[in-house]
């Protein structure tokens, strides 16, 4: 092998926002056979937008869009098949800076970590922190992001991994078998952070490591994923990780918080979230 740790890019259609991304990994001075492209589902125009520009470079497929879970464990299997110990993930809508993917590699290796974040900056404003890590609020039941770096370097047992940009080893990955499918999208990123934890995997942060992030330019205005997948995941995970009494609790403020967003919908004629709402509840929360 001519390196150790490949980039990988998942992608689902956004040729703009993808070749912007590997356009930075260039700009950081890794060639184009350090990168892995991981095509979730892009239809055959955005496809050859991206490759027409970047020809030679590696990717793998899959024919229908399987979410952050299902492209996440595809790509990351397919390199790890490779025979490579490590690589270093991105979303397509994040742009890498010089010397993130050294910098996470060496930290991951002091701190005998197998999942390692380095710090995430908002790629409008570069100064700002959008995530040095994340934690599992269990006073709200929700998520939450750190934004400044004066962070342990190994994460607590609240905290996780943002599924955005990591380090990971292919013993952690092939340990905990990578993210839960069943959320598709949302979430699984804490539960495999979750789930590495009581592996006995360590989960590490790196703030010498720099990676942008353009929030919400993929799937944060769908429906979709705003209304159903979000809420469905945190009462997935919940139920998962934590015990009856403590969902009893975590029950109450999500369903206060869902009746918000029904009024809001109501009020708005949004009948498409208001959808999702009702599957939510059904299938869910057993409400007739």
């Amino acid at each position: 092998m001519s390196f150790s740790c490949p980039i990988v890019i998942l992608f689902v259609n956004k040729p703009k926002l993808t070749t912007r991304c590997i356009q930075s990994v260039v700009d950081a001075g890794y060639p184009l056979d350090r990168i892995r492209l991981i095509d979730n589902g892009s239809n055959e125009y955005s496809r050859g937008l991206v490759l027409r520009k970047y020809p030679n470079i590696k990717d793998y497929r899959l024919d229908e869009n399987k979410g952050y879970s299902g492209g996440f464990n595809f790509g990351l299997r397919s390199v790890f098949a490779e025979g490579f110990d490590s690589a270093f993930f991105l979303t397509n809508d994040t742009e890498l800076t010089d010397g993130a993917v050294e910098t996470c590699g060496e930290s991951a290796k002091s701190l005998e970590a197998g999942i390692l974040t380095p710090g995430i900056y908002l790629r409008n404003h570069t100064d700002e922190l959008d995530s040095f890590g994340g934690f599992f609020d269990k006073d709200t039941a929700s998520l939450g992001h750190h934004k400044t770096l004066d962070r342990p370097s190994l994460l607590g047992e609240l905290e996780y991994v943002p599924g955005t940009a990591l380090w990971i080893s292919r013993d952690a990955f092939e340990n905990i078998g990578g993210t839960d499918v069943s959320y598709h999208t949302y979430w699984e990123d804490v539960d495999l952070s979750f789930r590495a934890r009581a592996a006995g995997i360590r989960l590490g942060r790196c703030g010498d490591a720099k990676v942008l992030h353009g929030v919400g330019e993929t799937c944060h205005k769908k429906p979709l994923y705003t209304a159903f997948y979000f809420q469905r995941n945190r009462i997935r995970f919940i139920k998962k990780h934590f015990d009856e009494e403590y969902w009893r609790i975590a029950k109450d403020k999500i369903e206060a918080e869902l009746r918000e967003l029904e009024m809001r919908w109501e009020e708005s004629g949004d009948e498409k979230r208001l959808g999702y709402l009702h599957l939510i509840r059904t299938e869910e929360l057993n409400e007739n």
